[in-house]
């Protein structure tokens, strides 16, 4: 079985809400994606993720190799 590059972590991680990598990895990762410093409970809040699923959306279309996503950002 292959392992996910850190980058690929991170976008499974913002389309799934799975931790598919190390908390704080993610977190940091998180913040430089939005540019922004997110406080632990906003992870919490469904627009936060929201946001970054809409920020990955490119990187996501090319990690399941397809244009189209059912349901969208």
């Amino acid at each position: 079985m292959k392992q996910l590059a850190e980058e690929q972590a991170f976008v499974a991680t913002c389309w799934s809400k799975v931790l598919f990598m190390d908390y704080e990895t993610f977190w940091k990762m998180a913040q430089d994606c939005l540019g922004e410093t997110i406080i632990n409970h906003e992870f919490a809040n469904p627009e936060l993720w929201q946001r970054l699923k809409e920020k990955t959306m490119d990187d996501f279309k090319t990690l399941v190799g397809s244009q189209r996503i059912e349901g969208g950002a």
